[in-house]
């Protein structure tokens, strides 16, 4: 009687949480509607009036070049930064943004702080609540778990609503610049972190385009998806705001050995970013991007009808580098096809080696065989890579792993994706994501040399089927995948994963075995 009872209660509990509390007391808000009066735009309002109808857009492929973009941008900030995120995580770079955050907010900026609530967990409820805390601060939660305790138990109950997570990152201040790309927050972002760092790749932009990105925010901000954390936990007493406000000061004003400089003042990170103004390109750029409703929507994503668009247009060559590459047999379909009507298709995705994310390598691994006969060139990135992942680590991140976190296209070097979407399942079907599509000719150079980097055979191993020099005569069936690079000038050739362990080599096996491929 008594297990009845209490399986009742579980039940009713969890069918309680099955439903976001959208009746929560909130307020609509939007981006700031005079972005033309800020420094910012000051220091370019000569360069836009140049360049009619396009944008400026720097990239940023360096970790330390990344987090001091997003730093100053914070601390210049005049009226309001919003930013949106899959994962912030509550290490060394996410608190030093945070204490950016509030004192911006401290100047009077307001700040719209917008976090999946899966992928943001690391922050926990205290962290975010104390945050809202501030009167110029508010946090919304993307999706949330609605009882915070029994995470478990609801995937278990509601995998439908909670396996739809928001994707999207995004940086926008005074809705005049913006920061779009792959990266979330967190050390192994920004090449930080000593155990691993990930390769990635970001867009800052100033012009047309920056209100169309706050747009997306907006529409996110203002759904019904997004719940405020109050409506989850109760806000915490301002004394222990005080506290939690004097312990970050503390450990901020305490921090060293911290490798990027975070003393520059508003007035240094102006001047920085008038030096840097010729440093940018002036390109046609939109955003496009999922609703933050979907996959309820049931429609097409806008990202993969333009990309389906631009692969019909392909004349020459299509150059992907994607972190959770998983094309499944359509995808491949895709690229077979494109190969057989003469255009080069060459894609870079993590090794097993280098991936973090074990069930996305076995989601790829069944098909790396049809790919290259197929004619892909495809390649994947070491563990240990160089070039332009090393050259700017810090003697206590050289040694740390390299993986894969890029998801950029580029076609015929003449117009460029970037952003948040990779090519699997995932991506496709359930989460949200967003991302630039570029059209000029020397940006695109620029991201196709940062992506020819990442093949060179010193960062990557070049997967060929064994005697595939001579497949006019094999047997196919017969080929085996062989993993081919340098190493100190020598070729070399595995023929099994390289530099993966048993433990790993075993996991893929098994999780092959499992039909999950929908959910990757």
């Amino acid at each position: 009687m008594t297990a009845r009872l209490f399986s009742l209660l579980v039940l009713l509990l969890l069918g309680g949480c099955s439903s976001l509390p959208v009746d929560y007391p909130r307020q609509s808000s939007t981006a700031y509607d005079k972005p033309g009066a800020t420094s910012i735009a000051k220091i370019f309002s000569n360069d836009l009036a140049d360049h009619p109808g396009k944008s400026a857009c720097l990239l940023l492929t360096e970790g330390e070049q990344a987090f001091l973009a997003r730093k100053a941008m914070i601390d210049i900030a005049e009226h309001t930064v919003d930013m949106q995120y899959f994962i912030w995580k509550q290490d060394e770079i996410g608190k030093i943004l945070i204490h950016a955050l509030l004192q911006a907010a401290d100047r009077g900026v307001r700040v719209r702080l917008l976090l999946d609530d899966y992928g943001s967990s690391e922050l926990h409820d205290l962290g975010a609540a104390l945050l809202a805390t501030h009167p110029n601060v508010e946090v919304r939660l993307y999706n949330p778990f609605v009882a915070r305790d029994l995470e478990g138990l609801q995937l278990l109950f509601n995998l439908d609503r909670l396996n739809h997570r928001m994707h999207n990152k995004a940086l926008v201040v005074d809705n005049v610049m913006a920061v779009m790309g792959g990266r979330n927050i967190g050390n192994e972002y920004f090449d930080v972190h000593t155990s691993a760092n990930f390769r990635d790749l970001d867009v800052a932009t100033v012009g047309p385009v920056v209100p169309d990105i706050s747009a997306s925010f907006d529409n996110f901000w203002n759904s019904d998806w997004a719940i405020p954390i109050d409506a989850l936990r109760e806000r915490p007493a301002q004394e222990e705001f005080d506290a939690a406000r004097k312990k970050l000061g503390s450990w901020y004003e305490s921090l060293q050995d911290f490798p990027y400089p975070l003393d520059k003042q508003a007035n240094e990170n102006r001047q920085r970013l008038v030096e840097l103004k010729r440093d940018f390109t002036w390109v046609h750029v939109e955003v496009l991007g999922d609703e933050p409703d979907k996959p309820d929507t049931k429609e097409e994503s806008e990202i993969i009808r333009v990309i389906r668009q631009l692969m019909d247009d392909l004349q020459e060559e299509i150059q992907i580098e994607n972190a959770y590459f998983i094309p499944r047999d359509r995808g491949v379909t895709v690229l077979e096809n494109l190969h057989q009507r003469g255009v080069s298709v060459r894609v870079l995705t993590n090794s097993l080696a280098s991936n973090d994310m074990l069930p996305a390598h076995a989601g790829y691994s069944r098909y790396r065989k049809r790919l290259l006969e197929g004619g892909i060139q495809l390649f994947e990135l070491r563990p240990d890579a160089g070039g332009n992942l090393e050259e700017n680590r810090t003697s206590k991140t050289r040694s740390a792993k390299s993986t894969l976190h890029t998801k950029s296209i580029v076609f015929d070097r003449k117009r460029v994706i970037i952003g948040t979407m990779n090519l699997d399942p995932r991506s496709v079907d359930l989460n949200t994501e967003i991302v630039l599509y570029i059209e000029n000719e020397d940006l695109a150079q620029q991201v196709a040399d940062y992506l020819d980097s990442g093949v060179r055979p010193e960062n990557s191993y070049r997967l060929k089927l064994q005697g595939s020099d001579q497949l006019d005569e094999a047997d196919t069936q017969q080929q085996k995948i062989v993993w081919v690079t340098e190493e100190n000038g020598k070729r070399i050739m595995y023929t099994s994963e390289p530099e993966a362990g048993l433990f790993q080599k075993l996991g893929v096996f098994f999780l092959n075995l499992l039909p999950i491929e929908d959910y990757l």
